[in-house]
């Protein structure tokens, strides 16, 4: 290749090759250029990093495509007249990854990222990673490739340095974590104060008058949000100078362990869930084990679901901001997009704690309202 492509990114390398191509006359003005498959075989790489060639010269108006039939040399192999006035209005693109968009707390993330990118003329794209870390590592690969203006990612679960986000992280490439951060490295993040709010929610079982109140969770090593809401327990704890008992901490959560502790462990009287999922399976795991709820058993859980209120027992639990936290993360990347140098900013939003009727005070005791 004829301009030092050994220096350049193989992307641009392969760009080069093909302007070479053209402005030699291999080929000439409409004539097809090969295909994504037999440019990516020749040169072993990814269609991505192919894709991402042609992308720049269909900018530039040297080569258009053709839905289905592929990429063609523009009229005598020259920049179309419109395409530098069409690349200067072009709209930046940030890349959402979220493992799933499944419950009302997801699907308003993306409902604030999306709002908050459209109102500044930034258009969204959105890939779901389904938990998987190995799926997340392919798509992050990819984000560079394709040439985003940004990303938002929120971590599959489980992930303490994720060494794709890492690296992205520590670059000055415009990068948002959503949900949780890195512990011990700065980065751009915005989540919910899960240590302060997992705290507030326990002292209220405490208040009521429990005592022996357990802890359920999916597996807490490496998800900095579940470790900070364990964190929030176990002070609530301390605070009220009862030990922290590790009997009591359910992870990860398994519905039959969760009903057996319950039939054999009497002496809880309330539990704290650090989802409505396991929430909701814990109500499931009491009612076999013979706890009525509240009068037998309360139990408080993170995160509302969509008409709680109508549900056979309304939960009592811990209501984040999640359209705040996906405005706040949208905007957080779109002054990264700006000022990639901006220092690195973690932004903690307040839950609400919500009372509804899965609490109330423990047996043997008069019912307090706090």
């Amino acid at each position: 290749m004829s301009r030092n492509g050994k220096s350049m990114p193989m992307y641009a390398q392969i760009r080069e090759y093909l302007l070479d191509g053209i402005e030699g006359g291999t080929w000439s003005g409409e004539e097809k250029l090969p295909s994504e498959n037999e440019l990516a075989e020749k040169f072993g790489v990814s269609r991505i990093t192919i894709k991402k060639a042609l992308d720049g010269l269909v900018e530039e108006g040297i080569v258009y495509r053709i839905q289905g039939k592929g990429s063609f040399v523009s009229e005598n192999g020259k920049p179309r007249l419109y395409a530098s006035e069409r690349l200067q209005h072009r709209k930046s693109f940030v890349w959402l990854l979220m493992p799933r968009v499944n419950n009302l707390f997801t699907s308003s993330i993306l409902r604030g990222v999306e709002r908050t990118l459209d109102e500044a003329g930034c258009k969204l794209m959105f890939s779901s990673t389904d938990d998987s870390p190995e799926k997340e590592k392919e798509l992050l690969a990819e984000a560079s490739e394709l040439g985003v203006s940004g990303v938002i990612v929120y971590p599959a679960v489980g992930e303490a340095y994720n060494e794709d986000i890492l690296r992205m992280a520590l670059s000055p490439f415009p990068v948002v974590i959503i949900d949780r951060y890195l512990r011990g490295v700065e980065t751009n993040c915005v989540c919910t104060d899960n240590v302060q709010s997992s705290y507030e929610a326990v002292k209220y079982l405490l208040e009521l008058g429990h005592r022996s109140i357990a802890f359920v969770s999916s597996p807490v090593e490496g998800t900095t949000s579940l470790e900070d809401r364990l964190t929030g327990y176990e002070k609530a704890l301390s605070e009220h100078l009862i030990p922290v008992d590790r009997s009591l901490i359910v992870e990860p959560f398994d519905e039959k362990k969760m009903e057996r502790l319950l039939k054999e462990q009497p002496r809880i009287t309330a539990v704290f869930a650090c989802n409505n999922d396991i929430g909701l399976r814990v109500i499931k795991a009491a009612e076999r084990a013979g706890r009525n709820i509240p009068e037998g058993l309360s139990i408080l859980f993170f995160d509302d679901f969509e008409n709680s209120e109508w549900f056979r027992i309304p939960p009592s639990c811990v209501v984040q901001q999640p359209e705040a936290i996906g405005r706040e993360a949208a905007s957080m990347v779109l002054r990264l997009i700006d000022n990639p140098g901006a220092p690195r900013l973690r932004v903690s939003l307040p839950a609400k704690l919500v009372i509804r009727e899965s609490t109330s005070a423990p047996p043997g005791t008069t019912k307090t309202t706090v």
